[in-house]
């Protein structure tokens, strides 16, 4: 099955969705580092002399959250790739949307916080090689992008 292509508009459309999702991955993503960093400060106190974890039922309960919000971030994982996007990064809200640009193949590159799809770059070059779809020599040059296919 071939890739989807996204337009300007339709990948600019999802970016509201996006954002809210993001939040919220953003948020799971500090609690599940604090609830894994607290279960192995939790397993260092030490083992019963039956082997088992001093502080056990504190350790399953941390393990428990741990559990649902992993969980819950790969709904909301699944929820965003599932449009035919690419999700490169939780923390820095980095979005890359399979697009075509001058003919040839690139992906549209949002990063949470901007207000629309304002960048674009190269398949293989990430977001490194990020630059502004529009500037006064066409797109990829800078200036507008081929409106062919968008």
């Amino acid at each position: 099955m071939a890739k989807r292509q996204f337009t300007i508009d339709e990948a600019n459309a999802l970016l509201p969705l996006f954002r809210q999702r993001l939040d919220r991955l953003q948020h799971l993503q500090a609690i599940a580092q604090e609830k894994y960093a607290e279960i192995e400060q939790l397993k260092g106190v030490g083992r019963n002399q039956d082997g088992q974890p001093i502080l056990r039922y504190d350790i399953e309960l941390a393990q428990g959250v741990f559990t649902q919000t992993i969980t819950e971030a790969n709904g909301l994982v699944r929820s965003i790739t599932e449009h035919g996007c690419e999700l490169k990064n939780v923390a820095l809200g980095l979005v890359d949307f399979p697009a075509e640009i001058d003919g040839q193949p690139a992906l549209l590159c949002w990063q949470l916080g901007e207000p629309e799809i304002l960048y674009f770059h190269e398949l293989h070059a990430g977001f490194q090689g990020r630059r502004p779809l529009f500037s006064s020599e066409g797109a990829g040059h800078g200036g507008e992008p081929d409106k062919s296919r968008h």
